[in-house]
């Protein structure tokens, strides 16, 4: 049995009893077992409430190295992205759901600094089911692994989105927290040699022949 499967989670939301809501000012935000806190945009990277997928957190395991998010998706609501019929929950809508969720993490639940810059090192994707609209969504994650220095965290996640008991879609990947200051020296640092670890086509590679 998985970690996702044997983690003791108790329902909540529309088809689920009441639970009790901790609302904190950015930067003070306080993380009790099991009790849901609420997510600002600011904590996923954006600046506009439309666009934040994610909700709610909480820790539900002692170690904290299990969590839980509420997702919100309204992908009528998004146009420019989704302009066409839509009778299920967009793909790539859920992949940056995972990504604001990962972001929301390392400030609320692993304590990264606000001003911190964001960096997806790599990132997996698995689709299990189709998303379904107006159905209550919830990503759960664990952390595999947590290193850090003085200016810079670095976090291993694997993730899984649920509603009810289907798996939507499954995640891996490391998120880069990095301080502003390091932050402005990588954004200017390219890397050399191979692509990736070798297996992607120099065919696709940016040519310097132009």
């Amino acid at each position: 049995m998985s970690w996702f499967q044997s983690a003791q989670v108790t329902p909540v939301g529309v088809n689920g009893p009441p639970v009790p809501v901790t609302s904190s000012p950015p930067g003070k935000v306080v993380i009790e077992p099991y009790r849901w806190v609420r997510v600002r945009p600011i904590h996923c990277h954006q600046r506009h409430p439309r666009n934040a997928l994610i909700t709610h957190v909480r820790v539900i395991s002692r170690d904290r190295t299990l969590t839980e998010l509420r997702c919100k998706f309204k992908p009528r609501e998004l146009k420019f992205f989704y302009d066409h019929e839509i009778d299920h929950l967009p793909g790539m809508l859920e992949a940056c759901a995972m990504r604001q969720a990962a972001l929301a993490l390392a400030h609320l639940v692993y304590e990264t600094p606000m001003d911190y810059v964001a960096l997806l090192d790599w990132m997996t994707i698995r689709l299990f089911n189709y998303g379904e609209l107006e159905t209550q969504t919830i990503a759960r994650f664990k952390l595999r692994d947590l290193k850090q220095t003085p200016h810079r965290k670095e976090l291993q996640l694997e993730g899984l989105m649920i509603q009810g008991d289907y798996p939507v879609m499954g995640v891996e990947g490391t998120c880069v927290m990095l301080s502003p200051e390091l932050g402005r020296s990588v954004r200017h640092r390219k890397k050399a040699g191979t692509v990736g670890d070798g297996s992607l086509s120099l065919d696709l590679a940016p040519s310097i022949a132009h």
